[in-house]
């Protein structure tokens, strides 16, 4: 009976076997159930052949997958190659180190006992949660090292089992697609050093209820909180100058939201979908409302409308049945396109206006057909 051999079976029995090899300058050891992979480089790919299903390259520990429970990867790895621990059924944490800079796709999909996420790579720039833990990898700890400095786009992607997340101080970018489809994700704290979040970086996050995105936040991507239908308060920053397309797009319980002085343009779909909206106050900047902004809110009872105001998309009110109040300060009428309040009701709703531009809006396409009061 050769080393190897009693190894495996004082591992099995005591759960107490160290084992230690090198492969190049990879080095492992396996250790009480502890797999730790150190040195410099990339852990290697695990190969399926497409034809048979077979695996015709394995890495050296893949043999004791079954005895590992905990797997610490330690600086100075880079990567981590498709399927390299797929199907280690008894791993429950793992620790993502610095030097880390791309987790391939399924590098641990199957391994279903998964909970605990360590993540500290400063630099990773390839990773999809989505197919890094593939097939009902359910981990539902996620924590994030002092050292990071970005999430990386996709990362922890329709990682369903996340129900919350803290983001460490020193976070500056949560790039696009984050957190998408992560549908458990209820509560998520954002520290004052973040200053982007990416597109659709929270979309589809349904039981998300609400968040506070701090002032040091400039930048807030297309669909970042668009179909987060639980949401039901949102704190905007103060510095953002514009509110893209689909931010809150399907958000259903949303139902007032207030919008900093600092934004000019509220994009195309930004509150469409919103349907328990009931006011709307757009600030004195904004001088652009984009299409279908904020269509079909039927709950949406009043608006008031801003003095600079330039420029209404087409269908930016449409399907907005409940509207029976609009405040305008803006004292030449904005030209409509016939579709802006498209479904609404004009004679039961009142518009107030400047009273010395009442006859200019008496005398304004589609809104002459409003019950037009000055103020």
């Amino acid at each position: 009976m050769n080393v190897a051999t009693v190894c495996m079976i004082l591992a099995t029995v005591l759960g107490a076997c160290k084992k230690e090899d090198k492969d190049g300058k990879i080095k492992w050891k396996i250790e009480n159930g502890t797999l730790t992979i150190s040195g410099k480089g990339e852990i290697e790919a695990v190969i399926h052949d497409i034809l048979t299903g077979r695996t015709t390259s394995e890495n050296p520990w893949d043999k004791h997958r079954e005895s590992v429970h905990t797997l610490v990867i330690e600086n100075g790895i880079t990567s981590i190659g498709h399927f390299a621990f797929e199907n280690y059924k008894n791993l429950t944490s793992i620790t993502i180190p610095n030097s880390m800079t791309s987790i391939w796709d399924y590098a641990f999909a199957k391994c279903y006992r998964l909970k605990t996420v360590n993540y500290n790579a400063i630099n990773c720039t390839r990773m999809w949660g989505c197919y890094v833990f593939e097939d009902d990898t359910a981990f539902s700890i996620l924590n994030i090292g002092n050292q990071v400095k970005t999430i990386p786009e996709g990362g922890f992607s329709d990682c369903d089992y996340l129900t919350s997340v803290t983001i460490p101080n020193g976070v500056t970018t949560i790039e696009e697609g984050a957190f998408v489809y992560c549908s458990r994700l209820s509560s998520i704290s954002i520290p004052n050093s973040v200053t982007t979040i990416g597109k659709n970086a929270f979309y589809l996050c349904e039981n998300l209820n609400s968040i506070i995105i701090p002032n040091s936040v400039t930048s807030l991507g297309e669909g970042a909180f668009g179909e987060c239908r639980n949401l039901t308060s949102v704190s905007l920053p103060n510095n953002i100058t514009t509110i893209n397309n689909r931010m809150f797009w399907a958000c259903e319980n949303l139902t007032s939201i207030i919008i900093p002085n600092s934004v000019t343009s509220i994009g195309d779909k930004a509150f469409d979908m919103c349907i328990n909206l009931n006011s709307i106050t757009i600030p004195d900047n904004v001088t652009n409302i984009g299409e279908w902004t904020f269509s079909n809110c039927p709950n949406l009872t009043s608006i008031i409308i801003p003095k600079n105001l330039k420029n209404i998309g087409r269908y930016a009110f449409a399907g907005c049945m409940g509207l029976t109040s609009i405040t305008n300060f803006n004292l030449v009428p904005v030209d409509l396109d016939w579709t802006v309040f498209q479904v609404v009701d004009k004679s039961a709703c009142t518009l107030k206006v400047p009273a010395n531009a009442v006859s200019a809006y008496q005398n304004a396409y589609e809104w002459k057909d409003f019950n037009i009061v000055g103020m």
